[in-house]
């Protein structure tokens, strides 16, 4: 096991999957590279937020479950990233999106999802929204449109639309 300690406002990167990494951070916001298979355990500094996570592969390919007080994510590929859970977010960051890890009122959530101590993939964290949802917001857009005044002719070189 290797231990990493890192100085107030590093970035660093990357840990992979040779062996597990302690990660020790300061008082500071600190930024981290994880390989997709990544080991790493980050020490309770992280739990007071404004920290980033990266992990380099898309949400899909991982899952994570509440472990105590901590986030683990595990993959496939033998990611097993471990994230201490605060009341003021860390950024957890995948190749599709980002999405802070915070608990409030004894809930924890990354971004939209809620974590428990069933393990769940985060397939569809960063989802576009349905088909149905889509063509509501154009037919919202095309409405607006048509309702929008014609253009308004100064008479002189000018051709000025409101849109509103």
């Amino acid at each position: 096991m290797a231990r990493l300690f890192l100085s107030a406002g590093e970035t660093y990167g990357n840990l992979g999957g040779f062996s597990n990494t302690d990660v020790v951070g300061t008082n500071s916001n600190e930024k981290v590279y994880v390989d997709s298979n990544g080991k790493a355990t980050f020490d309770p500094s992280f739990n007071r937020g404004g920290d980033e996570i990266v992990i380099l592969g898309a949400s899909q390919f991982f899952s994570g479950v509440r472990s105590g007080s901590a986030l683990l994510i595990t993959s496939a590929e033998g990611a097993s990233i471990r994230i201490p859970i605060g009341t003021v977010g860390t950024t957890v960051t995948f190749n599709d999106g980002s999405a802070q890890l915070v608990v409030t009122n004894n809930v924890v959530k990354l971004g939209g999802q809620t974590i428990t101590t069933t393990a769940a993939s985060f397939n569809g964290l960063f989802a576009t929204p349905p088909a149905a949802e889509l063509q509501s917001a154009d037919s919202a857009l095309a409405q607006h449109a048509a309702d929008a005044p014609p253009p308004l002719d100064l008479g002189f070189m000018a051709n000025i639309s409101f849109f509103g």
